[in-house]
């Protein structure tokens, strides 16, 4: 949605809340065919497939009942969803879908849907990324090993004051720690709209490149191994000139502007130094368009950090990935597949940080507890607003008993007809919004999903398709009207907002709960955006000025006032920190057309660089400091890195009382964060050891940290784990084949609860464990 929209939209709606409010007590229904054929569809599905549904997502189910109502033209299915969601039409005219599956025997699904003529890409244990036709998902989903499959959405993607702002350049000097940091011997990895490799900020100072891998979902050829899609290029190849990738117009040069704040080494202008300078770096095109058009499909990001993680192990180097990237179809608590994926390849020396998104000032929420009734005229109702060919709204709650309606006003806020409510279970498909001969759109209202299998909940998904432009879905105000009992929360994913009207029965909507997906995952850590820089000298000469809504230059310190909020559906304070995200300026794409991805007054004078704006741009702050903090342990935790950002984070007259879920904890502080964060693992004597030994820990007992030596006389595989007194592992110190030495482990505890632990060390045939003691 376009930013500002809202806000005229909004002016119209409220000069019209006194007409709302005038017409409910003569409501009418929609006309008696409509209603008819209404009821005739709900009960026709209502009593087949049901198991099939619920094993199947809505929008997935919305695309085979497209596909299917269009058979005779696939292309219309492509053209109507595939903005929203992962589909494309095959050389052979046959339709093809991107989808996550969670699986209770993966080998088995994978080798069924080969079978069917699909491919896997990613494994995350027990989900699968996988391309499939379209025509096969149904028999996929009647497999029994099958527990849900969900199609892939699509996300959209979401230096000089800044780096000084949070502490990094006293991290870089070194300043009252043991040595400098800058990311040494740690891999930042990056999915996004492209990369200008032959960028000078990402070069070392003898001008070869610091990317050591690039993968290019657009290409054709050389795939990397296990994937069948995209080009894969070595750092040989981008030293010798043999790449093709770029970072297009179409994607305004976000990849290379994101990579710049995370990992840029200065060499393009000093001005301008990344907060992990000397890190290695890994990208990934996640956009299959080579001019970065269109969006990221959640498989495609799942098989992303998945490479990356796998190269940067290969490396032997911990890895930080940051996606600035999000959507808002999805549960919003943490249980989507796509999250569920992100979450299971995260671990020690794993760390994936997300953007919260940008839509802190869009009216894309609406919730409260809906009232009893049997109709329309007893029903709570929120304004909707569509501003595409294709609107939709995603609805979860539990528990409770919600049925949902879809009513349609005139401009001057006079009822023009409402559909019947559908209860939980039911389903209106793609019903014409007829009133008086007049068709306004087509309807669709699935509330077949009655306990999700993933989180339990009900979901009621609501569609108006204009048909690719046939029917004005513009043209009147929505209204999604619910009654029953529950609490729900309804995103506006695509198309639309609601409004700010507002009476006895309309509820108005608001930007709560707007952080988006997948930066809602359980060990993402999520990231809002704060101003910094208010001016720039753009390439004229010219000093550029940032603006907010209302016309006035954006005050420094002050949230953005696009960063999005908290909390998640299930409660959590998001996001978890904020950095800085507003005219931030970083690595310029050389492969933008001016006036098309790029205006001349966003260039800087430098002519390497240029400004933008969003939570993307704050999310690479926090993925250079976790850069730094893996440099001082290289074993750090996602848990453990979000628990050190959050509790070091700085507070002011903006932040107000924290947390909170506009600015989460605060803002971030690089140097608190890396000074707080213990050293990890560490080689203390090389020298050959006579015999295997595991010593006692010390101190002991301990608060919050302690050490740990082992002693091994040869290589082997090293298994060092943590155990609480129920036998349960609670940490993985160590989990790598190493070579003989003796090494010590500064464990960090501060996430655990005081009692006796016991920490156990197997080293090929060696076993031995010890106690000891966490007091807090």
């Amino acid at each position: 949605m376009l930013r500002g929209f809202a806000t005229i939209v909004l002016s119209i709606a409220l000069l019209s809340a006194a007409a709302f409010t005038q017409q409910r007590g003569t409501a009418v229904g929609i006309s008696k065919q409509f209603q008819s054929d209404l009821s005739k569809n709900v009960a026709t599905n209502i009593s087949s497939n049901r198991a099939m549904n619920q094993k199947i997502d809505p929008l997935l189910r919305h695309t085979l009942r497209h596909a299917e109502a269009h058979r005779a033209n696939p292309a219309e299915t492509v053209q109507a969803l595939s903005h929203l969601l992962s589909l494309k039409q095959e050389t052979s005219g046959k339709l093809a879908v991107s989808l996550l599956v969670k699986a209770d025997d993966v080998a088995a699904v994978q080798r069924r849907i080969e079978l069917a003529g699909g491919r896997i890409n990613t494994i995350a244990g027990d989900i699968l990324t996988a391309e499939m036709p379209l025509d096969a998902v149904i028999a996929l989903s009647e497999y029994e090993p099958v527990r849900f499959i969900q199609i892939s959405a699509k996300s959209a993607p979401q230096i000089d004051v800044s780096r000084v702002e949070i502490g990094a350049h006293l991290v870089h000097a070194g300043s009252g720690l043991s040595q400098s940091y800058t990311g040494d011997g740690v891999v930042v990895g990056v999915l996004d709209s492209g990369i200008e490799w032959e960028h000078e900020d990402f070069d070392w100072s003898n001008g070869t490149s610091r990317i050591q891998y690039l993968w290019d979902m657009s290409g054709t050829g050389n795939p990397p191994g296990g994937y069948s899609y995209g080009t894969e290029y070595t750092k040989a190849n981008i030293d010798a000139g043999q790449c093709n990738e770029i970072d297009g117009d179409g994607g305004s040069g976000h990849g290379t502007h994101v990579t710049g704040t995370a990992a840029g080494s200065g060499i393009g202008h000093p001005n301008y130094v990344g907060i992990a300078p000397e890190s290695d770096i890994i990208f990934v095109k996640g956009i299959r368009d080579h001019n970065s058009n269109g969006g990221f499909a959640d498989g495609d990001v799942v098989d992303g950090c998945a490479y990356i993680f796998s190269k940067a192990q290969q490396m032997g180097q911990p890895a930080v990935i940051n996606l600035s990237l999000g959507g808002q179809l999805g549960p919003h608590d943490g249980t989507s597949l796509y999250e569920q994926a992100l979450d299971f390849l995260s671990g020690p020396g794993r760390i994936i940080v997300t953007a919260a998104g940008n839509a802190g000032n869009d009216l894309i929420h609406a919730g409260y507890t809906a009232q009893s009734g049997s109709g329309y005229n007893d029903a709570l109702e929120t304004i909707w607003v569509a501003t595409g060919g294709l609107t939709a709204v995603d609805m979860w709650y539990n528990p409770g008993n919600i049925s949902v309606g879809l009513a349609a006003y005139d401009m001057f806020g006079s009822l023009i007809g409402y559909t019947n409510p559908v209860a939980p279970g039911q389903l209106v498909d793609n019903m014409p919004f007829e009133v008086g001969g007049f068709t306004y759109g087509l309807v669709t209202i699935d509330a077949q999903t009655v306990g999700d299998p993933n989180n339990g909940a009900n979901r009621v998904v609501v569609v108006i398709n204009s048909d690719n432009g046939t029917y004005p879905i513009g043209d009147v105000f929505w209204s999604l009207y619910t009654f029953g009992s529950g609490s729900f929360d309804a995103w506006v994913i695509t198309g639309g907002n609601f409004t700010l009207d507002a009476s006895t029965w309309i509820v108005p909507g608001n930007n709560d709960k707007s952080v988006g997906i997948p930066s809602t995952a359980l060990k993402t850590i999520s990231i809002g955006s704060y101003v910094t820089k208010n001016q720039w000298i753009d390439i004229t000469s010219t000093v550029q000025t940032q603006y907010n809504s209302l016309g006035f230059p954006v005050t420094i310190g002050a949230i953005s006032e696009f960063s999005s909020h908290g909390p998640s559906r299930d409660g959590r304070v998001q996001p978890d920190v904020s950095a800085p995200g507003e005219a931030i300026i970083s690595a310029l794409s050389y492969d933008l057309t001016l006036g098309v991805g790029v205006n001349a007054s966003d260039i800087l004078w430098t002519g390497k660089h240029r400004k933008m704006q969003g939570t993307s741009m704050a999310s690479p702050h926090i993925t250079g400091v976790i850069g730094l903090m893996l440099e001082r342990n290289g074993t750090l935790t996602p848990d453990a890195a979000r628990s050190i950002l959050k509790g070091t984070a700085r507070s002011d007259g903006f932040t107000g009382t924290v947390p909170n879920n506009i600015f989460g904890s605060g803002k971030v502080d690089a140097y608190d964060a890396v000074s707080t964060v213990v050293a990890g693992l560490e080689r203390i004597d090389p020298a050959l050891p006579a015999a295997f030994e595991l010593a006692q820990n010390y101190p002991n007992p301990f608060n919050p940290a302690t050490h740990i030596r082992f002693a091994i006389p040869r290589a082997a595989k090293v298994h060092l784990s943590v155990y609480d007194i129920l036998g349960r592992e609670v940490a993985v110190l160590v989990n790598e084949a190493m070579q003989p030495g003796q090494y010590e482990y500064e464990f960090d505890a501060r996430e655990l609860s005081s009692g006796i632990y016991f920490y156990r060390l197997e080293a090929g045939s060696f076993k031995q464990v010890r106690k000891m003691l966490l007091t807090k």
